[in-house]
């Protein structure tokens, strides 16, 4: 490209000049906790509060030098890890003609190592001006922040790049420039990141105008430029990490040669990015950036308090980024670490087949949230507790290994948050007030409240491997659960999709497959219970705006109820107003549990009349006579006129032997039948609804 061509397309640079080369440099950067904090206002501290630039630019710009006038370059990288936040510093100049400054961040497993075309859209589509573009060899693009002016004002704008796309993006917030410079803090609100951020815009030094070898000396002695602040967690950093950084047009549409790291010498402005590949151009055109989050283990035989920090072989752990073991260097034998105070860990792990509890104490809390996309809580070994409070301040992995379970008896608060189960050990959790769940593998068990009037809440309940052949488990127990679906079209694929789920894991009443799932149904004798789906619409049909468990139901809601079989309006028992409307979805062949369907293999037939009749007869207290009906060791009429055992005779003539044979195999053994002989009559003439 001519110099001309340079100037029309980019209106950005100047002329050119030859001068000399440098390669960049990498630094290893450890959180200390006592180190210095810069200062973020675009000028780099006196007290060289950031150590040894990181990277420093090899060749000349061909966007415009800054002396005599206006132009955009790049001249040196700093970074600083410390408090759970990166410091990064970017020393140079940018022209104010919203050229733009911009930083890619690879700090997580997954990513873009090519730019992908449905990036979130903020300022003008901005990410997806990059689609295409491909980053060196190992490097792929998480997080990107972009900033421009125009002498008085500096806009900051985000965008999270996921490895499938989407993501959240937006405008973080801007800065007021006076004399070329400003700073102020930046976004924390409706998902912005927190930034700290500052522009010294006075640089007219560093690299000259040219596409030939910089010099390194100059470039490394500029000492203003751009300076960000930004919280760990914001980037998903939880250990070492890469930035790239560079210098592009005001629409994000034309490359500069200006990249920190640089680009070989003599390389001029690379234009538009959807063409560039950086495995074209020698060295990395990024740079690394060193961090390991502070860990701290238990080493002492016996119990104590999280606050004694003689205890832990890193003093006690309590931060953004803080890492707590319960592990091995305290010996054998079970432990209880006692809260003491609020404590915030970025993960947790167990790891002692003796098992360990972290108890309560004066309604401290323990938050899990901390340094990272996905904080993390690890059983590697044993059986474990935690007694205190439990708060999930982000989406939460809970990774526990076979034949290891996690009990949380602690209140456990996950607001606007999805939990995350991993591993093929166990996770014990009260009633469940989240996002959402997702099961990868293993089991995720609600502890049994005695009752059927425990629910869990949340918006959303996932497998690994979908709901028609799970992997995971989802245990209810006796518990029930509401999805807040949404609107009415996702309110009918969930309960269709929970359905399924349920289906699989019962097994034509086996209860021995991954899904959604009752242990209290699969021990139940006789096996006269299972879950049921709802709609919020259907369960408001016989009472308009009934509550479920104590909590409020939208007719977009799906309920899941640990009941009878049969209970197809959820008040607890089955009666004749269930009948009516079973009998209703058998003539008109409907399907649903709603209509009868509670095996939910889709349609109403005699293994839906054997299921609801055991259950109708166990409470009733006439499961005796119907089982000696029904196996043939007595089929005559005597003692078979209550309308429970009429209904088996009517449908033993209507279905037939297979009819006798769903009933019968619904109770393990004939005998059992006498703990039920005393059983009182649950049937009620009146409608009424469970509480």
């Amino acid at each position: 490209m001519s110099k001309e061509n340079t100037r029309q397309q980019a209106s950005r640079s100047h002329s050119t000049q030859i001068i000399s080369a440098a390669a960049i440099a990498t630094l290893a950067i450890a959180s200390v906790a006592l180190a210095q904090v810069p200062v973020v206002d675009g000028v780099r501290d006196v007290n060289n509060t950031y150590g040894a630039a990181v990277a420093v630019q090899t060749v000349q710009t061909q966007f415009g030098d800054a002396n005599p006038n206006g132009g955009s370059e790049l001249d040196a990288g700093y970074v600083k890890v410390v408090g759970g936040k990166l410091y990064l510093m970017a020393t140079g100049n940018i022209e104010s003609n919203f050229n733009k400054n911009v930083f890619f961040f690879d700090t997580r497993a997954g990513g873009q190592n090519v730019m992908r075309a449905d990036n979130p859209g903020n300022d003008f589509g901005a990410m997806n001006k990059y689609a295409g573009m491909t980053f060196d060899a190992g490097f792929e693009a998480d997080y990107a922040m972009w900033f421009g002016h125009d002498g008085t004002t500096a806009y900051l704008h985000f965008a999270e790049l996921n490895t499938n796309g989407g993501g959240f993006g937006d405008d973080v917030g801007s800065i007021a420039l006076s004399s070329s410079a400003g700073s102020a803090t930046v976004g924390g609100q409706f998902g912005r990141p927190l930034v700290n951020f500052g522009l010294d815009n006075s640089n007219i030094a560093g690299v000259t105008g040219g596409t030939g070898a910089a010099d390194p000396v100059a470039a490394a002695a500029v000492t203003t430029g751009t300076e960000l602040g930004i919280e760990l967690p914001a980037i998903g950093a939880t250990e070492n990490f890469k930035v790239m950084v560079g210098v592009n047009a005001g629409g994000n549409d034309f490359w500069s040669n200006q990249f920190l790291g640089g680009l070989p010498a003599d390389t001029a402005n690379l234009g538009n990015p959807m063409t560039v590949n950086f495995n074209n151009y020698g060295g990395d055109q990024f740079f690394n950036v060193a961090y390991a989050a502070p860990l701290s283990q238990w080493t002492v035989a016996g119990n104590g308090n999280w606050t004694e920090n003689p205890k832990w072989s890193a003093g006690s752990p309590n931060g953004i980024d803080a890492r707590a073991v319960l592990g091995t260097l305290g010996g054998a034998g079970a432990k209880v670490v006692t809260l003491d105070t609020n404590v915030r860990l970025a993960s947790l792990t167990f790891d002692n087949t003796a098992g360990y509890t972290i108890a309560a104490s004066g309604g401290n809390v323990l938050t899990i949230a901390g340094n990272g996309a996905t904080p993390a809580v690890v059983v590697t070994s044993g059986n474990h507790s935690i007694g205190a409070p439990l708060t999930l301040g982000n989406t939460t992995n809970f990774t526990i290994a076979a034949g290891s379970t996690l009990d949380v008896t602690g209140a456990l608060t996950a607001t606007n948050q999805t939990i995350v189960k991993a591993g093929d050990g166990t996770l014990q959790v009260p009633n469940v007030r989240a996002a959402g769940v997702h099961v990868s593998a293993g089991t995720v068990r609600v502890a049994t409240n005695g009752g059927d009037t425990g629910a869990s809440e949340m918006n959303n309940l996932s497998f690994d491997g979908g709901y028609a052949a799970p992997v995971g488990t989802f245990d209810l127990r006796d518990n029930d659960l509401i999805v807040h679906a949404g609107s009415p079209e996702n309110a009918a694929a969930q309960a269709a999709n929970l359905s399924t789920a349920i289906a699989f894991a019962r097994n034509a009443g086996a209860w021995d497959r991954a899904g959604l799932t009752s242990s209290a149904a699969a021990a139940a004798t006789p096996r006269n219970k299972t879950l049921g789906v709802l709609t919020g619409a259907e369960y408001h049909v016989p009472t308009p705006g009934a509550t479920f468990n104590g909590l409020t139901v939208a007719d977009t809601d799906v309920l899941v109820k640990f009941t009878y079989y049969g209970d197809t309006d959820f008040n607890g028992l089955v009666d004749f107003y269930d009948y009516s409307r079973i009998d209703a979805g058998f003539n008109n062949n409907r399907t649903g549990w709603f209509n009868g369907d509670v095996d939910s293999n889709g349609i109403v037939d005699f293994d839906d009349y054997s299921l609801i009749d055991q259950a109708f007869n166990t409470q009733s207290g006439t499961l005796r006579r119907a089982m000696s009906y029904l196996d043939g060791s007595d089929r005559s009429d005597a003692g078979m006129d209550t309308p429970q055992l009429q209904l088996v005779m009517q449908h033993l003539g209507q279905f037939g032997e297979q009819y006798a044979a769903g009933f019968l195999a619904s109770v393990p053994e004939p005998t059992s039948a006498l703990v039920f002989g005393g059983i009182a009559a649950m049937f009620a003439g009146r409608r009424r609804r469970a509480r």
